[in-house]
């Protein structure tokens, strides 16, 4: 568990130290919905951006999203690097915060929320 840790954080800090260099990136393939695909980013990447280092579970869930903006270009050569970050960051989000990927938690937060007291 620790290696795996280890790996994770270790993948995720050089994932963080290209993020700048991505985000600034221009995408190379061009594709129909190619202002699709910005327009998408105009407003997801602002919330990726906005996650506080090491809050894997904001990352995660902001990564997912800029990710589905790729789907509209499957070509575009910035999809790949956008999948892996998705990659890294869940996974770092499950190994520190494990709770909250288990179904019987979901599920009892769901069922707990329709509670009437």
């Amino acid at each position: 568990m620790r290696f795996s840790i280890a790996i994770v954080a270790a993948f995720a800090g050089i994932v963080s130290a290209a993020t700048t260099t991505t985000t600034a990136a221009v995408s190379t393939a061009s594709c129909a919905a190619q202002n699709i695909v910005e327009a998408c980013l105009g407003s997801t990447q602002p919330i990726l951006d906005s996650c506080t280092p090491n809050d894997w579970k904001c990352m995660c869930a902001a990564q997912e999203s800029v990710s589905t903006c790729y789907d509209n270009c499957p070509g575009d050569t910035l999809r790949v690097t956008a999948n892996q970050k998705k990659d890294v960051y869940c996974q770092a989000a499950k190994a520190y915060v494990p709770e909250l990927f288990n179904p019987k938690f979901l599920s009892s937060c769901y069922h707990s929320s329709k509670r009437v007291t």
